[in-house]
């Protein structure tokens, strides 16, 4: 018993005598702003500043910032700031205007060249049963549309999906119900859409250029990646088809995100930088146009 506690005091002194070192946290996140600005000719623009953040720490919003937009046919155009990091701008551009991208700040000083893209039309939009390997029966679409020869252009496809969702009651009655919408997964296997290797990291969207595709009537077919399942208390009701003509500021930062997105959940792969256009800084700013379809559906 007297050897137990020996050892007892003996601990007791040891503990006493342990100095913690203080444990110092050094933020590895640069000192600069993240900015977003999706400029559509038939929108007021809208943008939003940030500060750089750890992926722990709740966003820090930067109101004080100085936006301007330049336009070579309308003149100089200032921002107005609304709070949380929002910034709008009640004057709407062309396709195909030149502009200046401004932005001032004690973090941050550029200015972003933009050129708005020409203006897309979907002609038609077939729809479709085959079968896909890896896939196996589904539904799939061929989209003809028609842009300008003129420019370089870059495009992207995505769909959104609405649906009905009812709640069930005993007797398999439908009492109540309520509406949302999700991305629709998609893949293609045509030429310009296999150029493209970063669609491989997701079913959400495809983007492609116009390297086979330029200015003429052109068809892409593409199809759902999924097989719909049939429900009583999940209907689907609608599906909206989405093309942008997108500038290439954007068509490569929609391409980086997706891969860095991927490989974040990837154990063997380090996720990819993010491309933006913003010297010393993060985020993009560019120009896009779009046409959508709507696909009502029987039930």
């Amino acid at each position: 018993m007297l050897k137990y506690l020996k050892y007892c005091l003996l601990l007791i002194c040891l503990q006493s005598c342990i100095d913690e070192v203080p444990i110092i946290q050094k933020s590895e996140s640069p000192k600069s702003l993240v900015i977003h600005s999706f400029i559509h000719p038939d929108s007021f623009v809208g943008a939003t500043v940030s500060e750089v953040s750890e992926i722990t720490n709740p966003y820090n919003w930067i109101n004080n910032a100085n936006l301007t937009i330049l336009s070579k046919a309308k003149g100089l155009f200032s921002f107005g700031n609304f709070g949380n990091g929002k910034y709008q701008l009640n004057q709407k551009f062309l396709p195909n205007d030149s502009l200046k991208f401004q932005i001032t700040h004690s973090l941050l000083n550029d200015i972003i060249p933009i050129k708005i893209p020409s203006r897309i039309h979907i002609k038609r939009l077939d729809t479709f049963t085959t079968l896909i390997s890896n896939v196996g029966k589904t539904k799939a679409y061929r989209i003809y549309f028609k842009d300008s020869a003129y420019n370089t252009n870059c495009y992207r496809i995505y769909g959104i999906r609405h649906f009905k969702k009812y709640t069930i009651d005993a007797v398999l009655g439908k009492v109540d119900s309520f509406l949302y919408e999700d991305k629709l997964p998609i893949g293609g296997t045509e030429v310009c859409c296999l150029r493209n290797s970063y669609n491989n990291y997701t079913t959400k969207e495809i983007l492609f250029n116009d390297e086979i595709i330029n200015g003429t009537e052109s068809r892409l077919v593409f199809y759902e990646t999924l097989p719909r399942v049939k429900s009583k208390s999940i209907v689907l009701y609608q599906i909206d088809i989405y093309l942008e003509n997108i500038d290439i500021n954007i068509f490569n930062y929609l391409n980086s995100r997706n891969a860095h997105i991927w490989q974040q959940n990837s154990i063997t792969q380090l996720p990819t930088s993010v491309i933006g256009n913003i010297s010393n800084g993060f985020g993009v700013v560019g120009g896009y146009t779009n046409d959508v379809i709507r696909i009502k559906l029987k039930n």
